[in-house]
């Protein structure tokens, strides 16, 4: 369950050690643990976040998402990308970089 001050997030893993990092995150606290493929989910509050990034050793990059959304084709991942307030994340003076997971016949070059 979130409450107010938790959130979804997720941890990259590689192949084959998702069950090892499921049971790391449990360790630290993590709530919600689900397991995926070369990932684990989880909830968990600011302070959780800093934990994993600094305890779970078979974790690559904790991540939390700002945006998560199902697309058919390409014209829909632009549309849904467009409606986020983005002024809420950076100014027209800034970068940033997307990491995007994706599993799909329709998208096969995802980088």
């Amino acid at each position: 369950m979130n409450t107010p001050h938790t959130y979804p997030m997720i941890a990259k893993t590689m192949a084959e050690l998702e069950d090892v990092l499921a049971e790391e995150l449990i360790g630290i606290g993590a709530e919600n643990v689900e397991i995926g493929t070369r990932m684990v989910s989880f909830t968990g509050d600011k302070a959780l976040m800093y934990k994993a990034n600094i305890h779970c050793r078979t974790a690559l990059r904790i991540l939390k998402p700002i945006l998560t959304f199902k697309a058919e084709n390409a014209d829909e991942v632009y549309e849904e990308v467009k409606k986020l307030n983005w002024d809420e994340y950076l100014s027209l003076d800034k970068t940033f970089a997307v990491d995007s997971v994706v599993y799909s016949h329709i998208f096969t070059h995802s980088k």
